[in-house]
């Protein structure tokens, strides 16, 4: 007797074996196109809403779109763009990034720099403004205590204010608790450990949120040198800080490591500039 192939059925499919195969294949092919109808739609949704909610964040501070002096001489060497990774250019450049381009700064600008509208808690709960510090070079950042760059961070602030607070610069640190519930102590407690530990002698404020629906105005504000990105609020962790001229417009935005180098020549270069806000 022959015996039957094992690599060939002993009987060929049925007519309803072949019905019950097709609407099984059509069923597949019907749901793999609804999911990717899904994720093509769903993915231009998401867009909109993130763009929508940028432009509502950067409305609520009223920043005006016009930072010339950001690309020009004397904070050329200081701004680079983040999102390109470019030098700035002149008004000559014919490359397609508006968004580095700025119509020059009108006198209403200059009297109404929104920085020095703003105020905010010390680390005993009085009022600030931010008007005080008209004029001024500054370099905010968001603190915390239990970081791994807490050390390097609040040694090197305080050396860069000592030698520098004589000149018009000043450090403004603001407590956060975001990023790893790393500053988990009240204000007291923040305001002990600073002082005590590292003999710091910059103002301390309360403690903010710095990213996020409850960002504090004063780093909305600052991550306008973001407003290219689609997230404008880029504070990832603790220790970002931030350089701001005498004109009280941001100048650039360092990350959580303290590179001492950087900052003093940045510093330097910030003090020299004489232009100063008319408000």
């Amino acid at each position: 007797m022959r015996r039957a192939s094992p690599l060939l059925p002993l009987h060929p499919p049925s007519g309803r074996r072949k019905r019950q195969d097709l609407q099984t294949n059509l069923k597949r092919t019907l749901l793999l196109a609804g999911i990717a109808t899904a994720l093509i739609f769903g993915g231009l949704s998401l867009k909109k809403l993130t763009e929508s909610r940028a432009k509502e964040t950067l409305k609520v501070v009223e920043v005006p779109p016009a930072k010339t002096h950001l690309l020009q001489e004397p904070y050329a060497d200081l701004y680079v763009d983040k999102k390109k990774g470019e030098e700035p250019c002149g008004d000559s450049c014919n490359k397609d990034h508006a968004h580095r381009h700025a119509a020059p700064a009108g006198k209403k600008e200059e009297s109404q720099v929104p920085f020095y509208f703003m105020s905010a808690e010390d680390i005993d709960g009085k009022e600030q403004s931010i008007r005080q510090y008209a004029g001024k070079v500054l370099l905010i950042t968001n603190v915390a205590s239990e970081c791994g760059f807490t050390d390097s961070n609040y040694r090197g602030l305080q050396k860069l204010y000592e030698k520098f607070h004589s000149r018009g610069f000043e450090v403004l640190a603001f407590p956060c608790n975001q990023f790893g519930n790393q500053e988990p102590g009240d204000s007291q407690t923040i305001k002990e450990f600073a002082k005590n530990k590292y003999h710091v002698t910059f103002p301390l404020f309360k403690k903010v949120e710095v990213n996020g629906p409850h960002t504090h105005p004063i780093f909305k504000y600052l991550n306008i040198l973001n407003s290219a990105e689609t997230e404008p609020n880029a504070a990832d962790w603790n220790f970002n800080k931030y350089l701001v001229g005498r004109d009280g417009y941001p100048i650039k935005h360092y990350a959580s490591a303290f590179n001492e180098a950087e900052l003093d020549a940045d510093i330097e270069k910030a003090l020299s500039v004489g232009k100063v806000a008319n408000i």
